[in-house]
């Protein structure tokens, strides 16, 4: 957890009854959107939720496949934004894709991943001022869609399944501060449907031309379950599941998980 109350945290005892006040408002928040039956629409809310709960002008929850010490490439699954057109989103996720954003953006977690399931950092945590102001990948991405500082928090549930909630205010306002991050992190760590979890097959956009069971064995795949876990969760025999994975593949024309995530991406 980022959000810590010590005796030298805080100043004064209102400072405390602010954490406190905003760690409940934010849950309290969050809760109420536990009556929505569709994950997807219920995340898009939460999202939506965040931004003007943390002052934020655009954000995005997603999920997907890989770790940076053992991948050699982070394959998103999933991404549901707020905030921004359609088209923009499709040229931010480029630009998020790029290897100027491993470096400003990925990299400087990975250390702290090492020891921690989930770690959530603002830019002041990792750069300084000068050093962000002055970089040409801020630069590209102020100018392109008139964003600039961030907070970004990552959880590893396993090895090689991630979700990741990231916030982005526009050029001109300040940094996101400690108790915000702090904020952020309570809500990812707490709150379970924002973590990464198969989705539901009525909202599964790629799977026409598949079966039930194999749609549900496709995102349970995507998800980082093991062919064991697989036919443990769904009550049937690792050889129906080897075969459902065979047809995948074929459908998909991929031929390991990796790949298939890839594949799946670029049609959603």
């Amino acid at each position: 957890m980022q959000l810590r109350l010590t005796r030298n945290s805080t100043d004064s005892f209102d400072e405390i009854l602010e954490i406190v006040d905003g760690c409940r408002e934010l849950l309290e928040g969050l809760m109420l959107l536990d009556s929505e039956p569709n994950l997807d629409v219920r995340r898009g809310k939460a999202v939506e939720f965040l931004c003007q709960f943390l002052d934020a002008d655009f954000g995005f929850w997603s999920w997907g496949r890989g770790h940076p010490e053992t991948d050699e490439r982070v394959v998103p699954i999933a991404m549901i934004p707020w905030g921004m057109e359609s088209l923009q989103v499709q040229e931010f996720f480029q630009v998020g894709m790029s290897n100027d954003s491993d470096k400003w953006h990925r990299a400087p977690f990975l250390p702290l991943l090492r020891n921690q399931s989930q770690v959530c950092r603002s830019r002041p945590h990792f750069w300084t001022t000068e050093q962000w102001t002055t970089c040409d990948f801020r630069n590209a991405v102020t100018q392109a869609f008139r964003l600039d500082e961030w907070m970004i928090c990552v959880r590893y549930p396993s090895q090689q399944i991630w979700s990741c909630i990231s916030l982005m205010r526009r050029v001109g306002k300040p940094s996101f501060t400690p108790l915000e991050c702090g904020l952020l992190d309570l809500a990812c760590a707490t709150v379970r449907w924002l973590q990464s979890q198969p989705l539901k097959t009525e909202s599964m956009p790629s799977h026409a031309g598949l079966s039930l069971r194999n749609t549900e064995v496709l995102f349970l795949l995507l998800d980082g379950r093991s062919r064991k876990e697989i036919a443990t969760a769904l009550g049937v025999t690792t050889h129906i599941i080897n075969d459902c994975i065979k047809q995948i593949y074929t459908h998909f024309g991929a031929t390991s998980a990796t790949e298939l995530a890839a594949i799946f991406l670029r049609r959603v």
